[in-house]
Protein backbone atom coordinates (compact mmCIF):
# COMPACT_ATOMS: atom_id res chain seq x y z
CA UNK A 1 0.00 0.00 0.00
CA UNK A 2 0.54 3.79 -0.67
CA UNK A 3 -1.27 5.28 2.28
CA UNK A 4 -4.17 4.75 4.24
CA UNK A 5 -3.97 1.79 6.94
CA UNK A 6 -3.76 -2.00 6.14
CA UNK A 7 -6.45 -3.54 7.84
CA UNK A 8 -6.09 -7.48 8.54
CA UNK A 9 -8.57 -10.38 9.09
CA UNK A 10 -8.46 -10.01 13.17
CA UNK A 11 -10.10 -6.46 12.73
CA UNK A 12 -12.79 -7.31 9.76
CA UNK A 13 -15.62 -8.59 12.51
CA UNK A 14 -15.39 -5.35 14.41
CA UNK A 15 -15.11 -3.26 11.54
CA UNK A 16 -17.92 -4.52 10.68
CA UNK A 17 -20.15 -3.99 13.47
CA UNK A 18 -19.74 0.09 12.00
CA UNK A 19 -20.92 -0.43 8.78
CA UNK A 20 -23.90 1.67 7.79
CA UNK A 21 -23.49 0.75 3.75
CA UNK A 22 -21.68 -0.92 1.02
CA UNK A 23 -21.38 0.06 -2.64
CA UNK A 24 -19.19 0.25 -5.93
CA UNK A 25 -18.07 3.63 -7.30
CA UNK A 26 -20.36 4.04 -10.48
CA UNK A 27 -17.50 6.77 -11.99
CA UNK A 28 -13.89 7.45 -11.51
CA UNK A 29 -13.21 10.40 -9.11
CA UNK A 30 -11.26 13.41 -9.25
CA UNK A 31 -7.58 13.14 -10.29
CA UNK A 32 -6.19 14.12 -6.47
CA UNK A 33 -8.24 11.34 -5.11
CA UNK A 34 -10.22 13.64 -3.06
CA UNK A 35 -13.80 12.53 -4.63
CA UNK A 36 -15.89 9.49 -5.43
CA UNK A 37 -19.21 8.62 -6.89
CA UNK A 38 -21.51 6.81 -6.40
CA UNK A 39 -25.05 7.67 -8.75
CA UNK A 40 -27.05 5.47 -6.79
CA UNK A 41 -26.80 7.30 -3.77
CA UNK A 42 -28.26 10.48 -5.39
CA UNK A 43 -31.02 11.42 -3.65
CA UNK A 44 -30.60 9.91 -0.67
CA UNK A 45 -29.85 11.24 2.51
CA UNK A 46 -26.65 9.60 4.61
CA UNK A 47 -26.77 9.06 8.29
CA UNK A 48 -24.55 11.97 9.87
CA UNK A 49 -22.83 10.14 11.88
CA UNK A 50 -21.04 9.10 8.69
CA UNK A 51 -17.46 9.94 8.66
CA UNK A 52 -15.24 7.21 7.68
CA UNK A 53 -14.81 4.79 4.33
CA UNK A 54 -13.03 2.39 3.81
CA UNK A 55 -11.64 2.41 0.13
CA UNK A 56 -11.49 -1.36 -0.74
CA UNK A 57 -8.65 -2.33 -3.06
CA UNK A 58 -10.52 -4.51 -6.22
CA UNK A 59 -8.94 -7.59 -6.55
CA UNK A 60 -7.02 -7.65 -3.75
CA UNK A 61 -7.53 -8.28 0.15
CA UNK A 62 -5.87 -5.16 1.76
CA UNK A 63 -8.28 -1.64 2.28
CA UNK A 64 -7.46 1.79 2.78
CA UNK A 65 -9.02 4.33 5.65
CA UNK A 66 -10.50 7.53 3.83
CA UNK A 67 -12.63 10.17 6.07
CA UNK A 68 -15.65 11.47 4.49
CA UNK A 69 -16.12 15.18 4.82
CA UNK A 70 -19.20 15.95 2.43
CA UNK A 71 -21.53 14.01 0.33
CA UNK A 72 -23.65 15.82 -2.27
CA UNK A 73 -27.33 14.02 -2.46
CA UNK A 74 -27.82 15.70 -6.29
CA UNK A 75 -25.25 13.99 -8.10
CA UNK A 76 -23.80 10.88 -5.47
CA UNK A 77 -20.38 12.32 -5.05
CA UNK A 78 -18.11 11.61 -1.86
CA UNK A 79 -15.89 14.35 -0.77
CA UNK A 80 -12.46 12.81 0.86
CA UNK A 81 -10.16 15.00 3.13
CA UNK A 82 -7.46 12.82 2.66
CA UNK A 83 -6.56 11.36 -0.91
CA UNK A 84 -7.00 8.15 -2.21
CA UNK A 85 -3.52 6.60 -2.71
CA UNK A 86 -4.03 5.26 -6.17
CA UNK A 87 -4.37 8.56 -6.82
CA UNK A 88 -7.78 8.38 -8.72
CA UNK A 89 -10.08 6.29 -7.37
CA UNK A 90 -11.65 4.13 -10.24
CA UNK A 91 -15.27 3.05 -11.08
CA UNK A 92 -16.27 -0.24 -10.11
CA UNK A 93 -14.37 0.31 -6.89
CA UNK A 94 -16.54 -1.32 -4.14
CA UNK A 95 -16.33 0.56 -0.50
CA UNK A 96 -17.56 0.41 3.15
CA UNK A 97 -19.40 3.43 5.12
CA UNK A 98 -18.71 3.52 8.73
CA UNK A 99 -20.49 4.90 11.60
CA UNK A 100 -17.84 7.86 13.25
CA UNK A 101 -15.86 6.37 16.15
CA UNK A 102 -15.84 9.17 18.62
CA UNK A 103 -17.31 11.84 16.77
CA UNK A 104 -19.76 12.91 14.23
CA UNK A 105 -20.17 15.43 11.39
CA UNK A 106 -22.93 16.38 13.32
CA UNK A 107 -23.10 19.50 16.17
CA UNK A 108 -25.53 20.99 17.78
CA UNK A 109 -28.07 22.54 15.63
CA UNK A 110 -27.89 26.05 15.05
CA UNK A 111 -31.85 27.85 14.71
CA UNK A 112 -31.82 31.29 12.82
CA UNK A 113 -35.16 32.42 12.83
CA UNK A 114 -36.28 36.41 11.27
CA UNK A 115 -38.74 37.46 9.04
CA UNK A 116 -38.35 38.83 5.13
CA UNK A 117 -40.04 42.01 4.30
CA UNK A 118 -41.24 41.10 0.59
CA UNK A 119 -42.13 44.12 -1.45
CA UNK A 120 -45.06 44.13 -3.63
CA UNK A 121 -43.16 43.07 -7.32
CA UNK A 122 -43.32 40.34 -9.30
CA UNK A 123 -39.21 40.54 -9.50
CA UNK A 124 -37.28 37.59 -8.20
CA UNK A 125 -36.08 38.35 -4.73
CA UNK A 126 -33.86 36.97 -2.01
CA UNK A 127 -35.14 35.82 1.26
CA UNK A 128 -31.73 35.14 2.74
CA UNK A 129 -28.38 33.96 2.17
CA UNK A 130 -26.37 31.10 4.07
CA UNK A 131 -22.51 31.13 3.36
CA UNK A 132 -20.83 27.65 4.85
CA UNK A 133 -17.74 28.03 6.37
CA UNK A 134 -15.01 25.15 4.54
CA UNK A 135 -14.21 22.22 5.40
CA UNK A 136 -17.33 21.61 7.22
CA UNK A 137 -20.52 20.48 5.57
CA UNK A 138 -23.44 22.35 6.55
CA UNK A 139 -26.97 20.48 6.79
CA UNK A 140 -30.22 22.70 6.53
CA UNK A 141 -33.88 22.38 7.15
CA UNK A 142 -36.10 25.81 5.99
CA UNK A 143 -39.25 26.29 6.78
CA UNK A 144 -41.18 29.54 5.32
CA UNK A 145 -44.62 31.10 6.46
CA UNK A 146 -46.39 32.28 3.44
CA UNK A 147 -49.52 33.00 5.70
CA UNK A 148 -49.67 36.59 4.79
CA UNK A 149 -49.23 36.15 0.65
CA UNK A 150 -52.47 35.59 -1.56
CA UNK A 151 -50.71 35.03 -4.75
CA UNK A 152 -49.33 32.09 -6.04
CA UNK A 153 -45.32 32.10 -5.74
CA UNK A 154 -42.78 30.68 -6.95
CA UNK A 155 -39.89 29.38 -4.21
CA UNK A 156 -36.14 28.27 -5.35
CA UNK A 157 -33.20 27.36 -3.57
CA UNK A 158 -30.26 27.57 -4.99
CA UNK A 159 -26.52 27.20 -4.48
CA UNK A 160 -22.93 27.89 -6.68
CA UNK A 161 -21.34 24.39 -6.59
CA UNK A 162 -18.84 25.78 -9.21
CA UNK A 163 -17.52 28.67 -7.06
CA UNK A 164 -18.93 31.01 -10.14
CA UNK A 165 -22.21 30.22 -11.02
CA UNK A 166 -25.79 30.40 -9.13
CA UNK A 167 -28.03 27.63 -9.97
CA UNK A 168 -31.53 26.31 -8.67
CA UNK A 169 -31.68 22.43 -7.36
CA UNK A 170 -35.27 22.98 -5.58
CA UNK A 171 -38.56 24.80 -6.87
CA UNK A 172 -41.69 24.94 -5.35
CA UNK A 173 -44.82 26.42 -6.45
CA UNK A 174 -46.90 27.56 -3.63
CA UNK A 175 -50.53 28.50 -3.96
CA UNK A 176 -52.50 30.31 -1.15
CA UNK A 177 -54.86 27.17 -1.12
CA UNK A 178 -51.71 25.25 -0.01
CA UNK A 179 -50.72 25.21 3.78
CA UNK A 180 -49.06 28.00 4.39
CA UNK A 181 -45.89 26.73 5.79
CA UNK A 182 -43.55 25.29 3.31
CA UNK A 183 -40.57 22.40 4.81
CA UNK A 184 -37.66 22.07 2.45
CA UNK A 185 -35.97 18.88 3.71
CA UNK A 186 -32.65 18.77 4.75
CA UNK A 187 -29.93 18.68 2.40
CA UNK A 188 -25.84 18.57 1.91
CA UNK A 189 -23.72 20.96 0.84
CA UNK A 190 -20.82 20.09 0.01
CA UNK A 191 -17.09 21.74 -0.38
CA UNK A 192 -15.12 22.75 -2.80
CA UNK A 193 -13.25 25.73 -4.01
CA UNK A 194 -15.51 29.26 -4.03
CA UNK A 195 -18.68 29.94 -2.48
CA UNK A 196 -21.22 27.44 -2.11
CA UNK A 197 -23.93 30.18 -0.88
CA UNK A 198 -26.94 28.66 -0.40
CA UNK A 199 -29.90 31.36 -1.46
CA UNK A 200 -33.73 30.80 -0.90
CA UNK A 201 -35.85 33.84 -3.31
CA UNK A 202 -39.16 34.32 -3.63
CA UNK A 203 -41.28 35.70 -6.81
CA UNK A 204 -44.75 36.38 -7.08
CA UNK A 205 -46.98 35.59 -9.78
CA UNK A 206 -48.47 38.70 -10.06
CA UNK A 207 -48.51 42.03 -7.55
CA UNK A 208 -49.89 41.43 -4.20
CA UNK A 209 -51.10 44.67 -3.75
CA UNK A 210 -48.98 45.65 -0.60
CA UNK A 211 -45.58 44.30 1.04
CA UNK A 212 -46.05 41.06 2.73
CA UNK A 213 -43.73 39.76 5.76
CA UNK A 214 -42.63 36.71 5.50
CA UNK A 215 -41.23 34.79 8.61
CA UNK A 216 -38.55 32.33 7.92
CA UNK A 217 -36.53 29.59 9.75
CA UNK A 218 -33.55 27.52 8.84
CA UNK A 219 -30.77 25.01 10.83
CA UNK A 220 -27.77 24.61 10.21
CA UNK A 221 -25.86 21.77 11.21
CA UNK A 222 -21.92 20.98 10.25
CA UNK A 223 -18.88 19.79 11.75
Amino acid sequence: MRGGYPIDDAATALLRLFVIHQGVTTGVGNADGTSMPDATLIGQTLPSTMSILIILNPGGLSAEIREVYSFQTITGVFGLRNPHSGPQIAAGTPYALLASIGRSLSQTPIPVAAVYAHPDSVAELTVFQYNPSPPADKFLGIWLDMVNHIQDTTIRVKWIPDGATLRTFHTKVWTPSDDPVVYIPEFTIGMATGSLAVTVTVQSAVLEGAARNLPYRYIVRGA
